[in-house]
């Protein structure tokens, strides 16, 4: 539902926004996966966001960091003291405990004529925090989407340009990564120019830029990624979901179409990657109900009838959450659908048994009606468990 204000009470609380569910889904993915992106932000501030906060309360409680709280509470004043001052003048490495400098906090407000006078005064480009995150200025600029930032952050760079693009945060993370994830497309466009890594994976989740891109499902950043040389798009995270795996669970119609032609051409195997728990792609988007998801899977080639780790199939799931539509897709699918619809889990039980265990009347009425022979399941044999009996728990 996406109800900012709810959440960010709740977790005022301390309501916990990183609790899994028994899906492993916490309040935060959920609000992504729904498209509620202020919901999620509110659950949670980024360490970038806590990281200036702290910076800033520092700079406004020290006399000896003038510059840094100017920099945070007035550009105009600031860049009036910048413009007289020299390069090497002391004021000038003014840098809160958490190792954030004058560039960084400029990088993040996105203020080019700050930013300018500091370079001309020859900041340090490559200075990265000593705290979370452990950013430098491209990494804020980055994640800000301050294109013309990020540009003249590369050009001053010149030799050491390499040096910079490739500096990693506390957990891997690439300037391209933050970009991909926060919907930068002419940044990434810009970093890709640069021949910045779009292979590098994130040190505590595994997550490539790509698999970033395909979370919120751009589809400019996808291509772009997709185009870039050496790219990887098979790479998969700590949990072994690959891009087309996290677009498909997402619902991003549109980047699951790039990926997975992109796959299918060189790959195609892929485009039944298995995550940890077994889920293929078009496993994930039935679990989700992602219909029109699946619908581009199968027009792929997934295989309507891999399992999971439980032995579940696409159409099991679907019947167990209630997924009408995406269902219909399933049973429309291959011309030995009804023969299949029989097969059971490891559990024993098949799509109209789980359907009648969840109560999902107008679902387990359809299997009745498209199953070769669903009396058996619906009265099953002496001694066997029936879909009345599941229905009746």
């Amino acid at each position: 539902r996406g109800h900012e204000r709810v959440c960010k009470m709740l977790v005022a609380h301390g309501a916990d926004a990183f609790l899994p569910n028994a899906e492993g889904e916490c309040a935060r993915d959920i609000a992504a996966m729904h498209g509620h992106e202020d919901a999620r932000a509110a659950m949670a501030p980024s360490d970038a966001d806590s990281a200036l906060d702290a910076a800033r309360d520092e700079a406004c409680a020290r006399d000896d960091l003038l510059l840094l709280r100017e920099a945070f509470e007035s550009q105009e004043k600031l860049l009036d003291r910048l413009k007289q001052m020299e390069a090497g003048t002391a004021e000038l490495a003014q840098t809160a405990s958490n190792g954030m400098t004058l560039l960084m906090v400029a990088a993040s407000r996105g203020s080019v004529d700050v930013a300018a006078q500091l370079l001309r005064l020859k900041a340090d480009l490559h200075a990265q925090m000593t705290e979370s995150p452990k950013w430098g200025a491209l990494h804020f600029a980055a994640e800000s989407g301050h294109f013309e930032l990020v540009s003249a952050l590369l050009t001053a760079a010149v030799d050491g340009q390499q040096k910079l693009i490739d500096m990693r945060g506390e957990h891997g993370e690439s300037a391209l990564m933050q970009a991909s994830a926060k919907s930068s497309g002419v940044i990434v466009k810009k970093l890709l120019d640069a021949k910045a890594d779009a292979n590098l994976k994130r040190t505590d989740v595994g997550t490539t830029a790509l698999i970033a891109a395909a979370a919120i499902g751009d589809s400019e950043i996808v291509s772009a990624l997709l185009e870039s040389e050496g790219i990887d798009a098979c790479a998969k995270d700590a949990i072994g979901m690959s891009a087309l795996a996290v677009a498909a669970k997402f619902g991003r119609v549109d980047a699951v179409a790039k990926i997975g032609e992109h796959i299918k051409e060189s790959f195609p195997s892929e485009l039944d990657s298995r995550s940890v728990d077994g889920g293929t792609p078009l496993i994930l988007a039935s679990n989700y109900g992602r219909a029109d998801t699946a619908h581009k899977l199968m027009r792929l080639g997934a295989d309507v009838w891999a399992r999971d780790r439980a032995g579940n199939t696409a159409a099991m799931l679907a019947a167990m959450r209630g997924h009408q539509l995406l269902l219909a897709q399933l049973l429309e699918s291959h011309d030995e659908t009804n023969e299949k619809l029989g097969d059971k889990n490891k559990q024993g039980y098949n799509a109209l048994m789980l359907a009648c265990m969840h109560g999902k009347c107008a679902t387990a009425e359809m299997l009745a009606r498209e199953m070769s022979d669903p009396l058996v399941c619906l009265g099953g044999t002496r001694g066997d468990t029936s879909a009345l009996m599941l229905a009746a728990l």
